[in-house]
C-alpha cells in the first residue's frame, strides 16, 4: 500500500496517499467546507506549505536522526551535536513565531498541527527552554488551549513513556 512503509497512510476509495503533511492538505481540499486551516489564497497557502516543509525537512528530520539511535540502537543520552541540531531548528521556529500567533501567521493552519506534534516528541530529548525560546513557549500555550490538544497529548505521552523506559534499561 505504501512503498515507504511509513504512517500515516490514507486509502480514500482507492486513492492512496502517505505523509501526514500531504494527507492533511488532501483531506481539506476534498472534504472540508471550511478551508481556513489550508486556505485557497496562494500566498497564505505558500507560507503554510513553507512551514510544512520546514517541519518535514528540518524539525522532523533532525528529530528522526535523534530518536532512531534511542529506539533502535538503545542509545542512552543525547550528544552535543544532536542537541545543537535540534536547538538550531528551535531557533528557526522561534523566529517564525515572532510577531505571529501561529506558525504561518495569525491564523491556525495545518502547519501548526504538524509542527506541534514534532515538537512534542523532540521535546522529550531536548526540552524547549522558555527563556531561550519565548515565542515557542507562548505558541505551545496557545496550542494547548485548543480542543485538538488532547488528541496529540495521548500519542506524545505514549512516546515519552517508551523513551523513558528505554533510558531506564
Amino acid at each position: 500500500l505504501n512503498p515507504v512503509h511509513t504512517v500515516p497512510t490514507l486509502d480514500d476509495d482507492g486513492f492512496v496517499l502517505y505523509d501526514s503533511h500531504a494527507i492533511m492538505g488532501y483531506l481539506i481540499g476534498k472534504y472540508a467546507e471550511d478551508k481556513s486551516l489550508y486556505p485557497e489564497d496562494v500566498e497564505k497557502r505558500a507560507l503554510i506549505d513553507q512551514r510544512l516543509h520546514f517541519d518535514s525537512g528540518v524539525l522532523f528530520a533532525r528529530y528522526v536522526i535523534l530518536s532512531i539511535p534511542f529506539l533502535i540502537r538503545g542509545l542512552k543520552e543525547v550528544t552535543e551535536a544532536q542537541k545543537a541540531a535540534i536547538h538550531d531548528a528551535y531557533g528557526f521556529l522561534d523566529t517564525f513565531l515572532q510577531n505571529n500567533t501561529y506558525a504561518a501567521g495569525n491564523n491556525l493552519s495545518i502547519a501548526d498541527f504538524s509542527i506541534v506534534t514534532t515538537l512534542k516528541n523532540s521535546n522529550v530529548f531536548v526540552p524547549v527552554d522558555a527563556d531561550r525560546y519565548p515565542n515557542i513557549t507562548a505558541w505551545k500555550k496557545v496550542m494547548q488551549s485548543l480542543p485538538y490538544h488532547d488528541i496529540n497529548e495521548v500519542g506524545g505521552e505514549i512516546f515519552r513513556a517508551a523513551i523513558e523506559s528505554q533510558l531506564s534499561k
